[in-house]
């Protein structure tokens, strides 16, 4: 009976997310797998291309223990929305894990390739960037990293909105860092690379550069600089010039 109201809901409503996943529990509670597998996936039908159908069909996945088609629902969300960070945190793990396996099985052309889309992703941890630059320091101050990007734009903490496809990861406030930013494709231009002491001791900073990581083009740099009084004003170390 309980079914019977929730297929009468539907033909009501059948736009309603809310009925589909009612029948697909009962059904499921039921014994009826296949029925309720069906009338779940009824959610994305009649939503197509919306992120939250696809998050919601996700979780439902998850919540009876279907991993492998979760994620995939989460990807058609993330497609549909690339800016959800929501759908983006539940599918970097099993990228990383897939990643992880590629690697151990020695398959190096696909997992370059699968940490160049991490990259495009802006995921920090795994991705490959055109440019990569990580600052640490020594002490325990508020030490900001600052881009001069091409065309004058300065991105810092303050100021996260990149021209040029840029990322500022994480504002360390608590003192030594890290702190990232990444280009996942350059263009040509010219960046300056620097930081100042936005509060605190007296602090020995290091840089690390990484240009087309894991490429024939790749290149290191690492530069240090003392910064000894707090303020605005912002020591370079190093200019990027990508040709």
């Amino acid at each position: 009976a309980a079914i019977d109201v929730c297929r009468a809901w539907v033909r009501a409503l059948p736009q309603s997310l809310s009925g589909y996943e009612q029948m697909g529990d009962l059904l499921w509670d039921a014994g009826r797998e296949r029925e309720a597998l069906i009338a779940y996936s009824s959610i994305v039908e009649v939503h197509p291309g919306d992120a939250n159908a696809h998050r919601r069909l996700g979780e439902i996945y998850l919540r009876r223990n279907r991993p492998d088609e979760a994620v995939a629902q989460f990807e058609r969300g993330l497609k549909a929305s690339p800016q959800d960070q929501d759908l983006k945190a539940r599918v970097v793990p099993a990228y990383l894990a897939r990643l992880d396996r590629l690697q151990k099985e020695g398959k190096r052309e696909e997992a370059l390739a699968f940490r160049k889309m991490l990259g495009e992703m802006k995921v920090q941890e795994a991705g490959l960037f055109d440019i990569k630059v990580v600052m640490t320091w020594d002490a325990m101050s508020d030490v900001d990293m600052d881009i001069d990007e091409p065309g004058g734009t300065l991105v810092n903490h303050g100021n996260r909105n990149s021209k040029v496809g840029g990322e500022y990861f994480v504002d360390n406030t608590q003192g030594m860092g890290p702190e990232t930013y990444t280009v996942s494709k350059a263009k040509p231009g010219t960046w300056r690379v620097g930081a100042h002491l936005h509060s605190g001791s007296r602090s020995t900073v290091k840089f690390v550069v990484i240009l087309f990581e894991d490429t024939p083009r790749e290149q290191r740099f690492e530069d240090t600089v003392v910064l000894e009084k707090s303020g605005n004003t912002v020591t370079f170390v190093r200019e990027i010039v990508i040709p």
